[in-house]
């Protein structure tokens, strides 16, 4: 897929037209529609002895479940990592040498060595081994890499292995070499009360002495802040797939190693496990509005740069683990994709993926079968949006055009793909049209699972045929309510409505003849 976002449209499509034409390809080839209430099934690593492996933490033997082994009250842990681990073993203890089993005809005696990094895989069974948690998953050891539908199916659902984890853990490679730092982060997020153990809440609520200009309490801030900067140089801030892990994981931790462990504190050393730091990043989130808050105090206080505080929204965003979508509307659209673009990834065609899962779009596409040249990245988007718009051909092209005109009509300023949505989005044409289709949550809990054929991701139905995963021109149901409809708007922005589920609607376009899909899902 060509990288082309950060061109203005009219210098990849000549027209409006031929913009249109290669949209409706992409929806015609790609699109299908989600279905969130199919229970996963996935593979796990898991180790063969769970008791030796609780006592034992050289133990090193482990199996790979089968999918008919998942059941829906099993508690497992996510890895979120980059594949491109650049953590040094240098200084670090010996680790042994694990091996996973699965019969195969391929692996005499059953046995392989692991395929991801092993520290990233020995971090990972510490931390699983610390909550009693025996079932991972690792995705370069739970999905087939070889197998393009299986990696085809992993793909559609990624969002939900993270989602429907108990933990999601992340081994970072950037390593703590100052314990100071540390132990001013640990007393800032978990020790939040002053040297007479009164709990304070904010720098203001802090007596300052006045021949002090910084008190403990705001080295604790200020400490905290530059720790958090270092941790965020880590490659895994900047993958995109992580963007997407840390926002759907339940519960998140970064695993972040210590140079010099054994020089902690007895106040840091309940928050390690093993050589790591064990970072709670919803901790962080619960106390991130009154980090912001200290340090406007501080600056108040000391005279400083007020620099501090844009530096300091810039870090939330980094250690954000959730997405407020009713809220956002289509500037919260155009805020994920602008994140997706600065993040980096091999495959470019999975950031459309990634935008459908964050955005929770009812209809979303199959990035795989798009990677190729004659895709543009720009169309891709474009038509994950239009698809989600509830009119015809006919209209898209009318809605297309509309937006070309705008911004043939600007004379200065951003025309890429995301401002570019940001115009369609806000277009008067939309008004009185039903837009961007997403799932709502409590809707989604009490749905039947349904699926075209039996898979190792979701359990079927034999008697049931699945519309979830037909293309649009062939989708039943009917028209949502509007007293049943969930409808949240944005400032100057068309009002987004939340389909439940349970009232599927009908798509116009079932009833215009489409061509034949070259793909099966």
């Amino acid at each position: 897929m060509q990288r082309d976002d950060h061109l203005p449209l009219d210098e990849i499509y000549s027209t409006p037209e031929a913009l249109h034409e290669d949209v409706e390809k992409i929806i015609d080839l790609a699109l299908y529609e989600v279905s969130e209430n199919t229970p996963l099934r996935l593979r796990f690593i898991t180790p063969v002895s769970f008791d030796e492996w609780l006592e034992d933490d050289n133990y090193n033997d482990y199996r790979l479940t089968t999918p008919e082994e998942h059941e829906d009250i099993l508690k497992y842990a996510t890895v979120s990592y980059c594949w491109k681990h650049t953590q040094s073993s240098i200084g670090l203890p010996p680790m042994p040498q694990y091996r996973i089993s699965k019969p195969s005809k391929d692996l005499p005696g059953g046995f392989k060595l692991i395929s991801c990094p092993e520290l990233v895989f020995h971090r990972a069974m510490m931390f699983a081994r610390s909550r009693k948690c025996p079932f991972v998953w690792i995705d370069q050891e739970c999905i087939d890499q070889t197998d393009p539908s299986d990696i085809q199916e992993h793909l559609k659902v990624m969002h939900r292995v993270y989602a429907e984890s108990m933990w999601t853990v992340a081994p970072l490679s950037y390593t703590i070499t100052n314990n100071h730092l540390l132990e001013r982060l640990i007393t800032y997020i978990y020790h939040r009360r002053d040297e007479d153990g009164n709990r304070y809440f904010s720098s203001a609520d802090f007596p300052r002495e006045k021949d002090h200009i910084i008190s403990s309490f705001d080295e604790c801030v200020q400490g905290t802040t530059e720790l958090l900067g270092l941790i965020m140089q880590d490659a895994w801030f900047t993958r995109t797939w992580a963007f997407q892990e840390k926002r759907c994981a339940s519960e998140l931790f970064l695993l972040v190693p210590n140079e010099v462990p054994s020089q902690t504190s007895a106040r840091v050393r309940p928050y390690m496990i093993g050589t790591d730091l064990c970072f709670d990043m919803i901790q962080y989130n619960d106390v991130s509005s009154l980090h912001v808050h200290d340090t406007y105090q501080i600056l108040q206080f000391s005279g400083g740069s007020h620099d501090s505080l844009s530096y300091l929204h810039r870090l939330q965003s980094y250690y954000a683990t959730s997405w407020d979508y009713v809220a956002s509307g289509n500037w919260g659209l155009y805020s994920i994709l602008r994140s997706i673009q600065d993040c980096e990834n091999l495959v470019v065609a999975d950031r459309i993926a990634i935008l459908g899962h964050a955005c929770q779009f009812r209809y979303r596409v199959v990035s795989n079968i798009l990677n190729h040249d004659e895709y543009s990245f720009s169309a891709c988007v474009i038509a994950l949006i239009v698809g989600n718009i509830n009119f015809t051909r006919a209209d898209s092209l009318v809605l297309l055009k509309e937006t070309w005109e705008k911004f043939q009509r600007r004379q200065a300023g951003t025309s890429d793909v995301a401002m570019w949505l940001l115009i369609l989005l806000d277009s008067a044409y939309l008004a009185d049209i039903e837009v961007i289709t997403q799932f709502h949550p409590e809707s989604v809990a009490s749905q039947p699972g349904r699926t075209n054929s039996p898979s190792t991701l979701t359990s079927s139905n034999d008697h049931e045929t699945s519309q979830s995963m037909q293309p649009r021109s062939i989708r039943q149901g009917s028209r949502p309510d509007s007293a049943t409809s969930h409808i949240f708007s944005a400032t100057r922005s068309p009002a987004i409505l939340l389909y439940p589920t349970r009232n599927r609607a009908a798509h116009p376009r079932r009833h215009e003849a489409r061509r034949p899909r070259r793909h099966s899902l």
